[in-house]
């Protein structure tokens, strides 16, 4: 959190979007990625929400 808002660290981020995606509130937006299609979601299949689960901490 930074000034009361969520960030995010880029780092380890691909720009998969699979996160933006998984997101059931549609809460994630990236500043830094831009989405080339923010009406579509698309659920990549290799990647479940147990695993940015995991990665997130």
């Amino acid at each position: 959190m930074e000034d009361n808002r969520p960030s995010w660290d880029y780092t380890p981020c691909a720009g998969c979007y699979a996160c933006v995606h998984a997101c059931p509130k549609a809460a994630i937006r990236f500043t830094k990625y831009q989405e080339p299609n923010p009406e579509v979601h698309y659920l990549n299949p290799h990647v479940t929400l147990a695993d940015l689960m995991r990665a997130a901490g």
